[in-house]
């Protein structure tokens, strides 16, 4: 696997112009364990865990768009409509980005009653129902001032021991070498943490490019993890979940209609940022965007649109995958 992975690196890389005939940048940052990598030994079960995960990007310190107060934008009016928008999902396992030092992802966690493992990290992850005992954990700092958490997971029914990943990487057009490097990374310590892959895992993030973007060179950090054995869960999950039909998971609290932008409605042109990762095989049942209930009916340029009430949760709106292990 380890081969593989490193075969499809190299010519994801070639093919962007990032190697050919010089060397990798040797500036480039190591990944560096912010705590033990060795995990500490577990009973390993053979039964399979039925799984609901979610993604969300809390977008801490938001500029407020055009025609959104500064107020709403505010984390202190936020997290509440991100606690209601997430506590109707169930999920076992929330991966958020966006969070920074002032610890909102602890405080999102406390307000949905779910521990908050690396509650300092950008990347925190939640874990809710007591289901899980966290074996161990660390942080490793990506290009930029991105991060990779990880978390080493038992299932206290089953012994069943797993990973969860965790991250955001660089946005838009602009940043794909960055992306694509910062994804070299994410590999690197995804196989340092969990060598072969051998344990079951998910990889969470808010990738920084849109998953049904037509340009081959956009999708390099996607085909760079397809071929390390994982498979974007949205991309096959057996169903749609989704409670806005074609909500974007990346939107910016409005949509932009013919270069005017109407704040706070919802766009329903897909666009998504966020992912769910899991091992190539797995039976995913469900991926779905979610909006929430907080929407009423609305005009916007003469169409009937879908429009938030009251402060908007993030710049995205999660995504919550349904799956089992293969």
């Amino acid at each position: 696997m380890r081969v593989l992975w490193f075969v499809v690196l190299a010519a994801a890389l070639a093919g962007c112009g990032l190697i050919g005939g010089s060397s990798p940048d040797p500036n480039l940052p190591k990944p560096v364990p912010t705590s033990a990598a060795t995990p500490e030994p577990g009973e390993d079960a053979e039964a399979q865990a039925d799984l609901t995960v979610a993604s969300f990007d809390m977008a801490a310190g938001l500029k407020a768009p055009p025609g959104i107060p500064d107020e709403e934008v505010a984390m202190n009016a936020r997290l509440p409509v991100m606690a209601n928008l997430l506590s109707p999902l169930g999920a076992d396992i929330i991966g958020l980005q966006g969070s920074d030092s002032s610890r909102p992802g602890e405080s999102l966690g406390k307000a949905l009653g779910y521990a908050t493992v690396q509650p300092f990290s950008s990347a925190p992850v939640l874990l809710g129902s007591g289901r899980f005992a966290v074996i161990t954990s660390g942080s490793y700092p990506l290009l930029g001032d991105s991060e990779l958490v990880w978390v080493r997971l038992r299932e206290e029914a089953t012994g069943q021991t797993w990973y969860v990943f965790n991250t955001s990487l660089a946005l838009g057009d602009v940043n794909a070498e960055a992306r694509l490097r910062q994804t070299m990374q994410v590999l690197d310590a995804m196989f340092e943490v969990d060598p072969e892959l051998a344990d079951p895992f998910v990889l969470l993030g808010d990738f920084g490019f849109d998953a049904n973007d037509e340009r081959e060179e956009q999708l390099q950090p996607l085909r760079m993890l397809e071929g390390a054995g994982m498979m974007d869960a949205g991309a096959v999950a057996a169903a749609s979940i989704s409670d806005v039909a074609g909500a974007s998971s990346y939107h910016g609290m409005g949509e932009l209609y013919e270069g005017k932008y109407y704040p706070k409605v919802v766009p329903l042109d897909g666009v998504r940022h966020d992912f769910v990762m899991v091992p190539t095989g797995s039976d995913v049942s469900g991926f779905g965007v979610i909006t929430g209930s907080a929407i009423e009916p609305a005009t916007a340029h003469g169409t009937a649109v879908d429009r938030w009430q009251g402060p908007v949760a993030s710049s995205h709106s999660p995504v919550v995958a349904k799956f089992t292990w293969s």
